[in-house]
């Protein structure tokens, strides 16, 4: 999400918490984020950021088609912002996000997701260039990743080896993993809890549904999921799901006590630098400062909170990160399955009922099982297929109201229609992309960009 955080004066407590109390509001909206590689459809490489079909070059050509508002680092164009709300940026490794403008519901921000993404593939069509949304970056190796000349970036790379063996994957989850996100509002401390306690315990179970990443570097691999593979090795302690969550104890103030808890991994300064942060967490600074004579400030609060990169992040909403990217064809689950479940107190209320009594050490042992066998795959002995089709019921259920209500399209309750599948036969569209490329493709590279391409 393309977002920019303005300098701010130095914290107090109250300052700490109104970071999540302050966007807190009546309104009921649903945003989405759709992560694409974009790639040669020839060869299936990534594309660079530089050259006369790089990625600069397909920003500057939208700009000049769409217009918008350029967000420029250092000199590279880095996003583009437009007059409705909605972003594009790229990421590290050279995938673009839209990111849509707050939608009044789920349908309206797939109908504008929809449009965009059609416009954007056009675009890439002039250039030669294919927009390829899923889970990863099916041929692409780490040393085969052109970065993103975003000034954070080495320091991000820098701070990961620091970790050793528990950060040996963040290179790969900063530039080769693709996400389809969905965003939520919340209105109050009470809301906001009892919705990002329902989320967290439903994400590892949602994983299952989307598995979706089943080749590495144009081979199959052991997983259907080799994204979440990445994410076991990428810090366990900013990743998966905040600890508070699955508590009694589920509060703004146990939001902040642990993010405090967490090291900056770069600082951003007023002028745009980026740089090293101290290794101290975040609430010792509050009190020893940068060593520079400066203390953290608002702006390098909520610069923080964008460095704490678990399932559901907490900001000015509630960001749901968890699952591999779907094809195109198919995105639309991921905002219906949510909303299903987050906008319906009734559905809210029985999802937790449901799988709220695991432990975070419980989701963490299931998440491996998951990467390699989807919906197969059990939690603290259970077979996670009955939960699942469970909660597609309470999902559908919530839906069903709200299309009652007249504040959906009565078309969304189709689009769970993949998800129920899935569950039934376990066939994930990881299996589907597997099958795909050993028989019907032949491991033709351009066969399977043809396939899952947007257009």
């Amino acid at each position: 999400m393309l977002e920019c955080v303005e300098p701010g004066s130095s914290l107090s407590r109250s300052e700490l918490r109104s970071s999540f109390i302050e966007a807190a509001t009546d309104a009921e909206r649903v945003g989405i984020e759709v992560e694409s590689a974009i790639l040669n459809p020839v060869t299936g490489a990534s594309i660079p950021y530089e050259g006369s079909r790089g990625i600069r070059v397909y920003l500057e050509t939208i700009q000049a088609q769409f217009g918008g508002t350029v967000c420029v680092e250092n000199g590279n164009l880095l996003g583009l912002g437009f007059p409705d709300g909605s972003s594009l940026s790229l990421e590290h490794g050279g995938a673009i996000e839209y990111s849509s403008s707050p939608c009044a519901n789920a349908t309206g921000a797939v109908g504008q997701t929809y449009e965009m993404y059609r416009r954007l593939a056009a675009v890439a069509d002039e250039l030669d260039l294919a927009l390829v949304p899923g889970g990863n970056f099916p041929f692409t190796g780490r040393s085969d990743v052109s970065w993103v000349p975003h000034l954070r970036g080495p320091i991000m790379r820098g701070y990961f080896r620091s970790l050793g063996a528990a950060g040996s994957h963040g290179p790969d989850i900063m530039s080769r993993t693709l996400s389809t996100q969905v965003t939520f509002d919340y209105s109050d401390e009470d809301d906001l809890i009892d919705k990002l306690g329902m989320q967290s315990a439903v994400s590892t179970f949602a994983t299952a549904m989307f598995v979706n990443s089943p080749l590495e570097s144009g081979q199959v691999s052991q997983s259907l999921s080799r994204r979440m593979d990445y994410w076991a090795g990428a810090d366990a302690r900013r990743t998966g799901i905040i600890p508070p969550a699955l508590t009694d104890s589920l509060s703004i103030d146990a939001l902040v006590d642990w993010s405090m808890s967490q090291p900056l991994m770069y600082r951003r300064h007023a002028d745009g630098r980026c740089s090293v942060a101290p290794t101290a967490p975040f609430g010792s600074l509050l009190a020893s400062g940068f060593g520079d004579g400066t203390y953290p400030d608002v702006a390098d609060w909520r610069s923080h909170l964008t460095q704490v990169i678990s399932d559901v992040r907490v900001r000015r909403t509630l960001e749901i990160r968890a699952m591999d990217g779907p094809s195109f064809e198919t995105f639309s689950s991921v905002p219906a399955f949510w909303t299903g479940l987050t906008y319906d107190a009734s559905a809210r209320r029985q999802a937790w009922e449901l799988v709220g009594e695991f432990t975070r050490d419980q989701h963490t042992a299931a998440r491996l099982q998951i990467a390699k066998y989807g919906t197969g795959a059990t939690i603290a002995g259970q077979p996670i297929k009955p939960f699942l089709a469970e909660l597609l019921q309470l999902s559908r259920q919530g839906l069903t109201t709200r299309v009652k209500d007249g504040v959906e399209n009565p078309a969304i309750l189709t689009w769970l229609d993949p998800l129920f599948d899935i569950v039934e036969t376990g066939r994930t569209m990881a299996h589907v992309c597997r099958d795909l490329w050993q028989n019907a493709f032949s491991h033709d590279v351009r066969k399977y960009i043809d396939f899952y391409r947007v257009r």
